[in-house]
């Protein structure tokens, strides 16, 4: 039976499966596991049962195969463009927010990663879209900070991989892998974890190649959240659904 987004919420990533009976799993306040343990967990940095439980309840609300968590929403943002070859384009949505911004024009570009800059709301500028040949189009929709609609699937279908920065909508609005998307990424900081007491990114995808690339960064680059921060924004997801319904209602 398929579950509801509400239920998903609450029940997913969030089994014990101790021996202590415990319905809710603890925090992994530890840097280093036994060796030979079942889960296969060795060092924090590697994997953490309370991260991994987050990706979990977060591929699933994303309707994604995959979902990697990361340290920020910057951090999420630096795992996939690492991920990126010396030499690519991104075409970028204008509108687009301030620290990706630092991000592509004072870090990334040091590195040859271009970005090139379009109103992409506007469909006259797809061409200009195409004859960049991008690696990858990122896009946010709503944007931030002027909340402008793209098409997200319009896009798609022109034929690059896309990002879609889903921080402003959340998952419960909009799945952008379900419009087509390549990538799905929100700083879990806002949403998602809802109670602003912690930091957080996540990246979803039902690519598996991508997948490899980003659980890469994670180690590789120590972009991986801390285990309480990971513990309470799965805490945070529970009430997901019912904080954006207000939200709306209010609106």
């Amino acid at each position: 039976m398929k579950t509801g987004f509400t239920t998903r919420a609450v029940h997913t990533g969030h089994g014990y499966s101790g021996t202590t009976g415990a319905v809710m799993p603890p925090v992994y306040l530890t840097s280093t596991f036994a060796r030979g343990n079942p889960d296969g967990f060795d060092y924090t940095r590697s994997g953490n049962p309370n991260f991994r439980l987050l990706e979990q309840c977060l591929a699933a609300l994303e309707n994604a195969r995959f979902a990697t968590c990361f340290a920020s929403g910057v951090s999420a943002i630096t795992a996939v463009v690492s991920s990126l070859q010396a030499g690519d384009i991104i075409v970028a949505e204008e509108n687009l927010y301030g620290s990706a911004y630092r991000l592509f024009e004072q870090v990334f570009a040091k590195f040859n990663v271009r970005t090139v800059y379009l109103d992409l709301s506007r469909r006259e500028n797809w061409p200009q879209l195409r004859a960049a040949r991008p690696a990858l189009v990122w896009l946010e929709s709503p944007t931030n900070p002027l909340l402008k609609i793209l098409d997200i699937a319009g896009i798609a279908r022109l034929g690059f991989p896309v990002l879609v920065d889903n921080t402003f909508a959340s998952p419960f609005l909009q799945r952008p892998l379900e419009l087509g998307a390549t990538l799905s990424l929100s700083s879990t900081t806002k949403y998602i974890n809802g109670h602003s007491d912690s930091l957080g990114g996540i990246v979803a995808t039902n690519d598996p190649v991508w997948h490899e690339r980003l659980v890469f960064a994670q180690k590789a680059l120590g972009l991986q959240p801390g285990p309480f921060e990971a513990w309470l924004t799965t805490r945070g997801a529970r009430t997901l659904a019912l904080r954006m319904e207000r939200h709306c209602a209010n609106a």
